[in-house]
């Protein structure tokens, strides 16, 4: 039902065998390749919705959101539209680089996973380059955000952000890639993590921001990309939604993702309420044992002992990153 409602496109089809496959091959892959419900409905929405996003892709091109991207941001008079434009030039190029090699790989090894570990590989080369130089042992590597300079911002996180969205791709489109076709990241998404990382700066590191990304235009998606990038880099993430099951949802669909990248769902990136998020700074844990906010007040107060005493809290956020989606719910 969800493919045949392009059935007036088929005249422009060579032949009507070619039109059916492309409209049904993919529902048949899941249905063949599933044995799990859970996995089945997720693999069959995200088909269904390839039908009108691979449609709806090229609607609005570079140019053209640039030009609309100007003009909202027009009062902060920090937008530098050049600059994003080389960015993503950059990130264009390399995201088509290594689709075009993932595709050759998957061709000769017959696997999609021979072409996604490929491109993983590549984006933990790109990664080393810049953390051999401004990371650190003690940190683990860590490329701290304050180190982001105008070379590694304009040069390696394009490319950085086109192999994860070339890998997010291809986990995507393993049901759609049957007629050539992969479901790729829209350009206002991209420009808005690009934004969101100070890409058009020229001072070092991130600047804080608010982005308003409305409904239906993937606001999902990019707060995966940015989860990604900084837990690449190697910062813990916590993405935080006022509702337990958007913040649900969204962490069972980025699963697969963020596995894929060896990104632990654990401990790198976390999704969860604001409540949630309360809890954890009310009751810290100290030596593996959590400790209430009565009991820490009690030992403070009356026992006279340090918070040194109790050890280091799990609570330390000098490594993380907040992400906050509907932020609007503050206001």
């Amino acid at each position: 039902r969800s493919s045949f409602l392009y059935l007036k496109e088929q005249p422009e089809y060579r032949d009507f065998d070619l039109f059916s496959n492309e409209s049904v091959q993919p529902f048949l892959q899941v249905v063949d390749g599933c044995h799990v419900l859970s996995e089945f409905i997720i693999r069959v929405e995200v088909v269904k919705e390839s039908f009108w996003y691979l449609r709806k892709m090229e609607e609005i091109g570079i140019d053209q959101a640039l030009k609309l991207f100007g003009e909202l941001n027009r009062s902060t008079g920090r937008l530098n539209v050049e600059r994003l434009k080389q960015c993503y030039d950059c990130y264009l190029s390399k995201y088509n680089e290594y689709i075009g090699e993932a595709k050759q790989k998957t061709k000769e090894k017959s696997t999609l996973d021979d072409g996604i570990h490929f491109i993983v590989e590549s984006v933990k080369t790109i990664k080393a380059e810049y953390a051999n130089e401004y990371g650190s042992i003690e940190s683990g590597g860590l490329i701290e955000i304050a180190k982001w300079d105008e070379e590694f911002k304009r040069e390696k996180l394009p490319r950085i952000l086109a192999g994860l969205s070339a890998v997010w791709s291809l986990l995507v489109s393993k049901d759609v890639s049957s007629s050539g076709k992969f479901l790729k990241p829209h350009c206002i998404q991209i420009l808005c993590v690009m934004r969101l990382l100070s890409l058009d700066g020229s001072s070092p590191g991130v600047e804080h921001h608010l982005a308003e990304v409305l409904t239906g235009q993937g606001k999902s998606v990019i707060l995966g990309f940015l989860s990604a990038i900084l837990a690449f880099t190697g910062y813990e993430v916590r993405v935080i939604c006022y509702s337990k099951y958007l913040a649900t949802r969204d962490e069972e669909d980025f699963q697969e993702f963020f596995n894929t990248l060896n990104l632990n769902l654990t401990h790198s990136i976390s999704y969860g309420t604001f409540g949630e998020m309360a809890n954890e700074f009310v009751n810290p844990v100290f030596r593996n044992k959590q400790v209430s906010l009565r009991d820490l007040v009690k030992s403070i107060v009356l026992e006279h002992r340090s918070l040194k005493s109790l050890g280091t809290s799990s609570s330390d956020v000098s490594r993380t990153v907040l992400l906050i989606d509907e932020v609007d719910v503050f206001f």
